[in-house]
Parts: structure tokens; sequence; C-alpha cells
């Protein structure tokens, strides 16, 4: 919806009667303004629609339906790995109907065709995919495109729009415009090989020219036109790449970094400097108590959290710049830029701490002369892991690596409470239940936090672990949060046989030996929404 509302008001009052160029705008206002996975991929539906409405003044019916698929096709091309089940299929089917349509079928004929085929995929989605059929819902993203169509259909009728009682929307600011496709993409944690960068220009074939850089690596992002084309990409073999581009054009401003090596000068240089290591048998000091960091010299860090407290964890870190943010809370393209932009520093980290933010984040890149990395964290303990792993004696990229592989290595465990009974998978949760959340699935239900904890803990084997840090809710006080870490603490103990020490967040976390398999048990404020509990356990 925000991405949508961001779109609208690219074009509200414009004023133009260019179909080509109002949807050129339109597309763009949803660039700067896409919020979330769905929004992303909304937005890349309308560049469809502007690459087919390109040069038209105005459009029929024929035209209307060439954009529905051709909005589907950049929409599948926008992501990696699409998923049938989801908003894709709805505008695949979508567009494969109109085209059926006749040749002559004026504008109103062909979406409504559009229209009850998107319905019918809509219907379809818990089919397609499990994880729908079990909790008994269809897609929400491809619900949403679904609506989108309906309005452009009540239109063609020349109904009136109509609003929902009780629902309102902020106003997404516009934003200058840009044109860009992406490729979804993670970092290998093994062979890094070479960040490879460059631009060529000439006579292009940009689909088949991006299609082809893709197989040469990964973190692959193309952008561009048949003209001019910006790629970079991590590769084994920068020289496939170069070769590659310079049959089809003129390369301009080549840049490759040798990314393995970065990682064993950074790895060497950790192993040899002892005094950044803590020492056998002491605790690695966790915030908020870790030294405030004014600035991180070469780099800066943008970070996305939910809560005052978490908010105030990753300001005493280092984070130049906190953006409010997290589930159900996603912020746009433009607010990511905005706050990249405002940092003094060329070299910017990017963590997304939720997993539909990562997407969201990965657009901008491209946005800003900036040099930014985008750190793929899906979780506020994965962030805060990233930013522990931070070294201000090397460059950005062996951060980065360091940063992303840190990330790795946490396991996040959430207690949230169920809104509606459901099946999820095997799991059979009750309206009012308490949710055990592990590394972004549900995968325990329970009557109590510490019950629901427990089984959880169980799961990801909490005896082999050293830390938990507890980071309570906004709906929660630092009575019950205290009593809650206190009762976990004695049921590993009982169940396991494991000590345990609980650290209150008014004492000291700084580096206290412990006996030997003890589980250190921190309790923080995170102030964050939705969840009671958001638990890190390394």
């Amino acid at each position: 919806l925000l991405t949508a509302r961001a779109a609208y008001e690219e074009v509200a009052h414009n004023g133009g009667r260019h179909a080509g160029e109002i949807a050129q705008k339109t597309y763009r206002g949803a660039q700067f303004g896409s919020r979330g996975n769905s929004g992303v991929i909304l937005s890349q539906l309308l560049r469809g629609y502007a690459s087919a409405l390109k040069d038209k003044a105005e459009f029929q019916g024929r035209d209307l339906a060439e954009a529905l698929r051709q909005a589907a096709d950049f929409a599948y091309q926008g992501v990696t790995k699409p998923v049938e089940g989801t908003i894709l299929t709805v505008a695949r089917e979508a567009g494969e109907a109109a085209l059926l349509t006749d040749e002559d079928a004026d504008p109103r004929t062909v979406m409504e065709v559009a229209l009850d085929a998107a319905s019918q995929a809509v219907e379809k989605t818990p089919t397609l995919l499990k994880v729908l059929r079990d909790a008994g819902v269809v897609d929400a993203g491809g619900k949403g495109y679904y609506f989108f169509l309906e309005g452009m259909a009540r239109y063609l009728r020349g109904e009136t729009a109509y609003t929902v009682p009780g629902v309102t929307v902020d106003e997404t600011a516009a934003a200058p415009a840009f044109t860009m496709d992406f490729s979804e993409g993670e970092d290998a944690l093994g062979d890094y090989g070479y960040c490879t960068e460059f631009i060529v220009e000439g006579a292009l074939n940009f689909d088949q020219f991006r299609a082809d850089i893709l197989r040469l690596g990964d973190s692959a992002v193309v952008v561009g036109d048949d003209e001019l084309i910006k790629v970079h990409i991590h590769t084994p073999d920068p020289g496939a790449a170069l070769t590659y581009a310079t049959q089809h054009g003129s390369l301009v401003k080549v840049k490759i970094e040798n990314m393995d090596l970065q990682n064993r000068e950074f790895r060497a240089r950790g192993a040899t400097a002892g005094a950044s290591a803590p020492a056998a048998g002491l605790e690695k000091t966790h915030p908020p108590h870790a030294p405030k960091v004014e600035t991180l010299h070469h780099f800066a860090v943008v970070a996305v959290a939910p809560g005052e407290g978490f908010q105030h964890i990753f300001e005493s870190m280092g984070a130049s710049r906190i953006i409010a943010g997290g589930q159900t809370m996603n912020p746009s393209v433009q607010e990511l830029l905005t706050a990249i932009d405002s940092v003094g520093a060329q070299d910017v980290v990017v963590l997304p701490n939720n997993k539909n933010v990562i997407l969201t984040a990965q657009q901008v890149p491209e946005l800003t002369t900036k040099n930014v990395h985008v750190i793929a964290s899906r979780t506020i303990p994965q962030g805060i892991s990233a930013m522990l792993a931070i070294r201000h004696d090397v460059d950005l990229a062996a951060n980065s690596a360091s940063m992303t592989e840190a990330i790795s290595a946490v396991q996040t465990v959430e207690l949230a409470r169920a809104v509606r009974s459901v099946r999820i998978d095997d799991l059979d949760v009750k309206e009012g239940q308490i949710l055990g959340i592990l590394n972004d699935e549900v995968t325990a239900a329970g009557g109590d936090e510490v019950t629901v904890a427990m089984e959880v803990f169980g799961q990801l084997g909490i005896e082999d672990y050293e830390v938990l840090s507890v980071y309570y809710g906004s709906d929660v006080s630092l009575d019950q949060a205290r009593q809650f870490a206190e009762s976990v603490g004695a049921e590993l103990k009982t169940a396991y046989d494991l000590p345990v020490a609980i650290f209150l967040p008014e004492e000291e976390r700084g580096r206290t030996a412990l006996p030997f398999g003890t589980l250190r048990v921190e309790l923080h404020s995170g102030g964050q929404p939705h969840y009671f509990y958001i638990m890190s356990v390394e």
C-alpha cells in the first residue's frame, strides 16, 4: 500500500497527459518509495508497465495487455529465485489472460479479463505453497496485486474509489527519478573471489547481457538499459566478465578487488592482535555496555531497528544512523537512501536486520554515488553480532566479509502471541498461545513464555552455547523480564544441569570470568513491539 501511495504521489499533481511519461513517473515514485519484498516487486511490475507504454501518448486495449505481460516479466526478473504461489504467479496469469483477448478488445475488456484471471490465481495460491495451505490463507502479496488491478478496473467502469473504515496511511514523500534493475543475492561464506565492477556502453541487449553476466558469479547487480549498463558481481574469474563485456561494448571505470586476499589479511591480523581478542575464560563485551564509538572512521553503518532499546544499542556500538523499522514497519528505499547520503563517510554498511527489508536495501547501492555494502542480516541479533565483528584497522571489504560471517553464527529466538489459530507444518497453534520462533520459523507453541522458550532451546541444543541475550519488548516490564530470565535459568539448570549466571541491565557486563561451561544470560531492554522477547544465542 505504501509503495502504491509513493507511486501515486509522484504523479498526483503532474498534470501531464502523455501515457508513457506518466507510467515512467509512476514507476520512479514506486522505486524510491518501495517497502518490503512485495513493495519492491510491485515497483518492478510498474517498471514493466512503463517499459511497454514507453513513447505512447495514449494506448489501446492491446497495449494494455502487453503492459500487463511485461509487468510480470520484469517482476520475475527482479528476484533471483522466483517462487510460485506468490504475487509473481498472480501477475503472470493476469498478463497471460490479457494477451488472449481479441486484438481489437478495448482496455476495459482487457482489464476485466486480467482481473478475473488474477482472482482465480489468488485463490489457487494455497495449492502452490504448503505454508499457505497449512495456514488456511491466500498469498497476501498476490491479493494486494489483485486489489491494485481491481482499482484499475473500477476506474475503467466509471466507478468511484472506496476506502476501508479505520485504515489510515502516512504520506510517503516523492523522490528524484532513477531507473534500475536488481538481482537479489548473498555473499558466499567461503571463497569470496573478486569484487568486480564496471560500466559498459554501446549498442547492447540489456536482457541478454544481464542473463549472461549472472552466470559468471553471485551477489550480482546489473542495472541500466540497451545503451549503458553498470555491473557489480562477485566472481572467481573477473577476466571472463570483462572479456564478455568488451565483446559487446566499451568499458568504463573498471574496479576489481581481491576479496580472498583481503579476508586472509584480515584473519591474519586478527590472529596476531592478541590485545584485541578475549583472553581464555573471559566473555566478550555485549551491548549496551560496548564502548560508544563516535565515528567508524573510514566507513559508516546505517542500521534498521525497532524500539528505543535496540536503537540505543546500535547507537552505542557506533552506528551512524538508525532507522526506526522492522517487522510490519518496513522502511522505504528513500528512507534508506536519505540516511546513507546524510553520513559523512563515502563507504557505508547497511544492516537491514529483518528479512523483509533486505530486498529493499539491496536496491540502494545503485541509487547513490557512495560505496554501499548491504549485510543480509535477517534479525536484530544478527545485526548486533555484525556490529561486534567490526574492526577499524581494516577496509570495508574485509569488514563486510567478517560481518557476513558473524551473522551466520547467531541463533535467533523470538516469542510472540498468536493472533489466530493456524496449522504450520505439523504444529497446531491456537489463538492466544505463545509462539516460539527459531530463525524466522515457527517451531513451538504453548501456554506460557518459559515453556515455549525451553522447547525452542531444546531444538537448537542450547547446552552447546555460551551466551543468551534476552531483549524484552515494549509491553514487558523490567520485573517481568527479570522473572522470565530467572525462570529460564532455573529450567536450564534442571533440564541440562547447566550452570547459569544472570546479569540484569543495571549490572556490569564486562569481561567477568565465569566457571567453564556456564551459560551467561544477559537481560536488555529492546523496546520492540509485537515480540515479548527477542533472544540471541551464541
